[in-house]
């Protein structure tokens, strides 16, 4: 007896009696462990399962968010009625793309002899995030010899569950779903919240389904041997424009994309000679796909589950092990954390005056209803001298005065006699082979004083840029 360890066993056709053959055991799964994926581009992140479905169920992180709010909770696709078997699911180097190779299970006809074997149709989905858009690009090639009649559907579904429901937050009352309008080649989900405000995940597909249904886009496919057909589609969430047509639009938000990574690698330093691990660690960091662009520069946020929030000492601590490759991090942390400062004496956010935020969280469906608390939150030992060590050490790393002069009215008063010296941090940062950018040189030895005597004095060994 001989057996098919391609895939996990499936139910076994019988035998007829006597019959000493082989046994079939068809391919339906894949024995590829499943780890989840995630893509983030500024107030949008997505989390997929290794197929680069969302298979959302209670209490699963997968979906794609935007402003903290899950704008899809299901994205299934199906070939023939079947889920196709993972190969191989991996980003980018650059973090740029998620790349999900998958391949046909063993499809069975109507009496139950296999009609394709599996392995014979290859499907590749690469999909990306690019200004609140989710955009995939699905290729399906025949490696059969005969023509194949294929029928390739997605379905897809939005619970818009703000980000504390998807875990686990139990909300009294929830708004409305709208009913779902199709246009054409687009199908628009809407939900309207108890703040009264529209919500609208749009769903475009090129060229337009064969089917186009509230829940379902369905594809009947016919091709030859070796040959290919390519699918776009796009999911746009609320309050964006619609992009161009769906094909040149996913290529220009992947050269986009890209683009934009160069130009966040090319900011921080340059390292000579280029060590290849060096190289590669800058390339995938991710740092770049978790901060936010801001006016204040480049904003690092929490990871997953909690992408959107700001955590204070975590910025401070990222800043502070980042500072000898990006000081605009630093600067863009300082910036934020300062604007947040608590100004009055709060006993429910912990909040005194001059204390530095532990927790900044957007202000969407649930924060605005009150139902989650501390949209900010002081409830933190160490942020706020963390706050006053990330100043000194980012002045020694940069000798950016003005921002340290406008940073100054915010060093809390109670820090005097804390001495902070960024020298080691200097001192690390000029042994390694690291050469900083012009805007930003390395400088050691300075030491930032707050003494007790005046402890609103900053003391620098070189007084002359004072």
């Amino acid at each position: 007896m001989s057996l098919n360890l391609d895939a996990r066993s499936a139910p076994i056709p019988a035998s007829p009696e006597g019959d000493s053959g082989p046994v079939l055991v068809p391919a339906s799964s894949s024995l590829q462990e499943q780890r989840p994926r995630t893509l983030k581009h500024g107030d949008t992140f997505a989390v997929y399962d290794q197929n680069g479905d969302i298979l959302a169920s209670d209490g699963s992180p997968e979906g794609l968010f935007h402003a903290d709010m899950r704008h899809l909770s299901h994205l299934g696709l199906t070939l023939n009625g079947t889920r196709p078997m993972l190969l191989r699911a991996a980003l980018r180097d650059d973090n740029a793309a998620l790349i999900c190779d998958l391949s046909n299970p063993d499809l069975l006809d109507a009496s139950g002899t296999i009609a394709l074997r599996h392995d014979s149709v290859h499907i590749r989905r690469v999909r990306l995030l690019w200004e609140g858009v989710a955009y995939e690009r699905i290729s399906i090639k025949n490696y059969a010899y005969e023509t194949q009649e294929l029928r390739l559907s997605i379905t897809f579904g939005a619970d818009f569950a703000d980000i504390f429901e998807v875990r686990g937050a139990q909300r009294p009352a929830r708004g409305r779903d709208e009913p779902a309008r199709i246009e054409n080649d687009t199908i628009v989900l809407a939900y309207t919240g108890l703040d009264h405000k529209l919500r609208e995940t749009r769903l475009r597909f090129d060229p337009r389904p064969d089917t186009l249904t509230e829940s379902r886009a369905a594809f009947q496919l016919t091709l030859a041997p070796s040959e290919t057909r390519v699918l776009f589609f796009e999911t746009c969430c609320t309050g964006l424009p619609q992009t161009g047509d769906a094909r040149r639009a996913f290529f220009s938000a992947f050269s986009a994309t890209r683009r934009s990574l160069r130009q966040q690698r090319a900011r921080g330093v340059s390292i000579e000679p280029k060590p290849l691990l060096a190289t590669r660690w800058i390339a995938a960091s991710p740092i770049f796909t978790c901060s936010a662009r801001t006016p204040r520069g480049p904003l690092p946020l929490r990871r997953y589950p909690l992408v959107q929030h700001v955590f204070g000492r975590d910025g401070i601590i990222t800043a502070l092990q980042t500072l000898w490759f990006d000081p605009a991090i630093a600067r863009a942390v300082l910036m934020h954390l300062a604007a947040n400062q608590a100004t009055t004496t709060d006993t429910a956010s912990d909040a005194e005056p001059g204390k530095i935020s532990a927790r900044v969280a957007t202000q969407r469906d649930g924060r605005i209803l009150g139902e989650v608390p501390f949209r900010r939150y002081y409830g933190s030992v160490d942020s706020t001298p963390l706050f006053v060590l990330l100043a000194g050490a980012y002045l020694d790393r940069t000798d950016d005065v003005e921002t340290i002069r406008t940073l100054w009215p915010n060093v809390p008063p109670h820090s005097a006699g804390l001495k902070l010296t960024a020298t080691a941090i200097a001192t690390a940062s000029s042994n390694t082979s690291a050469k900083p950018n012009r805007a930003s040189p390395t400088k050691a030895g300075k030491i930032v004083t707050i003494p007790s005597s005046t402890p609103m004095a900053l003391q620098l060994k070189d007084q002359s840029r004072w």
